[in-house]
């Protein structure tokens, strides 16, 4: 596994299957991976990293790489999700 954070408060665990992936959510209790995340460029280092949950539980932080070239990364912000 990549990175995850898991979200207390929302039940809400978030993590990326592996370095080049987007990232995905999953109830705490189990269930499917949904992506939540996605690369407008792929790319050898596409994907998105490092997940970290905002104070209100419904956003999240976390850096996208687009593309071939590592230095096209910018740390971003979720939308919210419920």
């Amino acid at each position: 596994m990549g990175a995850a954070a898991v979200g207390i408060a929302t039940g809400v665990i978030l993590f990326t299957p592996g370095i080049h992936d987007v990232i995905h959510r999953v109830p705490d209790g189990g269930g499917q991976p949904v992506a939540v995340t996605k690369v407008k460029k792929e790319g050898a280092y596409g994907g998105s990293r490092w997940p970290y949950f905002l104070p209100d539980g419904r956003h999240f932080l976390y850096v996208g790489i687009e593309g071939d070239d590592p230095k096209g990364k910018g740390l971003r912000r979720s939308p919210r999700f419920s």
